[in-house]
């Protein structure tokens, strides 16, 4: 009996010096990873921000630089705009009130103010259908002054042992939010030749 503990503390110890090791060196690399996303994130979010649009390559090179903290993400940008429609006239049944060529008769100094947003989705079908490009023939998709343009991240996996032991034993969280509003227009509301159009 008096062996079978000794086999088993000696089983115990060895343990312990290979795990905790491990699992001191996933829990700081689970941190510098997350660190590099947060910082690889609010540089991308400034640099939208401050240009007043984003491009298909902005977003590849944000993906790629995202890649080198060795995780995977779903990445969501979300365009937030605040957008006002006038009211208007409406008779006693609800139905709105039309003037002699058929459009609704706006009432005098009201608006329904109301929240449009994009997600990821919307902005690459723009990307894909719209018709502006830039300088270097990537696709633009552009914002508004006082716009919010927001990235959030959600970690779906890792590409290793000891960043999955890192996270699930430091309960690392997943989801990553960094948001900005829009401080500048994009070039195309300056000058015609800003941005190409495709025909």
């Amino acid at each position: 009996m008096k062996n079978v503990m000794v086999y088993f503390d000696i089983a115990v110890a060895v343990v312990l010096i290979i795990f905790i090791p491990v699992i001191w060196i996933s829990s700081k690399y689970s941190a510098v990873a997350t660190d590099l996303a947060k910082k690889t994130t609010e540089e991308f979010v400034d640099m939208v921000t401050k240009n007043g649009y984003v491009t298909q390559d902005d977003y590849i090179k944000f993906v790629s630089d995202l890649n080198k903290t060795g995780n995977v993400y779903d990445i969501e940008l979300i365009h937030t705009q605040q957008k006002a429609e006038p009211d208007i006239q409406r008779d006693a049944s609800g139905a709105p009130v039309l003037d002699g060529s058929g459009r609704p008769i706006p009432l005098p100094g009201e608006a329904i103010t109301y929240t449009d947003k994009t997600y990821l989705d919307g902005i690459v079908d723009f990307w894909e259908h719209g018709q502006l490009r830039d300088s270097d023939g990537s696709p633009v998709y552009y914002m508004e002054v006082g716009d919010d343009f927001a990235v959030q991240l959600k970690e779906t996996g890792n590409k290793g042992v000891v960043r999955f032991l890192g996270m699930a034993l430091a309960g690392v969280k997943d989801y990553q939010y960094e948001s900005a509003k829009v401080s500048n227009m994009g070039p195309a509301y300056y000058r015609s030749d800003a941005f190409t159009k495709v025909p």
